[in-house]
């Protein structure tokens, strides 16, 4: 498998009705820019970086829960958590669903 550059625009995952949408703003951070009915496509309005971390780390968003904290050797807890590429590829459909697709974003 081979790894895209990060993306330049929306990253679109799609569950029947329901679908989420990130952005990677330009430090490679991927933030949460919509989320609900697949009809609906959602678009930056404003700046990326004003929407909230997909995975916050601790000291990133005070209002918000860290989705990771690490603790490193010298005992700081500055983690960052880039976006490094975006995979997709075909999902084998069960018997019972429509094909789909999984996509992996690498971080």
């Amino acid at each position: 498998m081979s790894l895209s550059s990060p993306p330049t625009g929306t990253i679109r995952v799609q569950a029947g009705r329901t679908a989420a949408e990130w952005a990677v703003d330009d430090d490679g951070r991927l933030h949460q820019i919509g989320f609900g009915p697949s009809t609906l496509s959602a678009i930056a309005d404003f700046p990326i970086g004003l929407y909230p971390l997909a995975y916050p780390t601790f000291g990133e968003e005070p209002l918000r829960e860290p989705a990771l904290r690490v603790t490193h050797a010298d005992g700081t807890t500055s983690t960052r958590l880039r976006v490094v590429a975006v995979t997709t590829q075909a999902a084998e459909p069960d018997t019972e669903s429509e094909p789909g697709a999984l996509t992996r974003i690498h971080l």
